[in-house]
């Protein structure tokens, strides 16, 4: 019996969707923290796949390879593009897109660009990008320890990054922050 076709195109389609979403779960696991990648931003080098022309009885062996170059992104360093591309009043403190999982990055100039011999390529970034400033919290508990409460305001008023906060201190008759950085937290509100 031989092999038709068709069902061999089948056994090619299905074993390269096997092996990208594999090496799309590699790349995944292998993107270093605080770098982010999109799916448009990934571009597959599937190889041809050897098919023979018959197969012995009711077996076709399909083989596919590939490799996966994944363009990835800095998150500070995208967020910092994005703010001072569309915000008007941006004053380069820096900030993170918190929600880089919704945007979509859209490669451009995909159909030309070489991996392995490219230096620059084109993108789109498509979506709402909800841009945060980062609070430098080790400088602001510094700032904040043995400080009496009444300075809070003017403490945070020096951080430009702060849109509004508010102080706990316990016990509540309290005057002044504990004397250790470890008495003292921050939680950040991003509503």
């Amino acid at each position: 019996k031989t092999a038709e076709e068709s069902e061999i195109a089948k056994a090619v389609k299905d074993a390269t969707s096997v092996l990208r979403g594999q090496l799309r779960e590699k790349v995944s696991s292998q993107t270093p923290e605080g770098f982010v990648f999109y799916d448009d931003s990934l571009i597959y080098d599937i190889k041809d796949k050897n098919l023979p022309p018959e197969g012995s009885g009711d077996i076709v062996d399909v083989s596919v390879s590939g490799v996966l170059h994944a363009v990835i992104f800095n998150n500070v360093n995208m967020s910092t593009f994005v703010a001072k591309k569309t915000m008007d009043m941006f004053n380069d403190l820096p900030v993170l897109i918190n929600n880089s999982a919704s945007l979509s990055v859209d490669v451009l100039n995909k159909d030309i660009f070489d991996p392995e011999k490219s230096t620059e390529i084109s993108i789109a970034i498509k979506g709402d990008a909800r841009i945060v400033w980062i609070v430098d919290e080790p400088a602001l508990i510094a700032d904040l320890v043995g400080a009496k409460k009444e300075v809070f305001p003017s403490v945070v008023g020096g951080y430009k990054s702060i849109k509004k906060a508010e102080a706990t201190v316990r016990p509540f008759w309290r005057r002044t922050f504990p004397e250790k950085v470890q008495s003292i937290s921050i939680e950040i509100n991003l509503e």
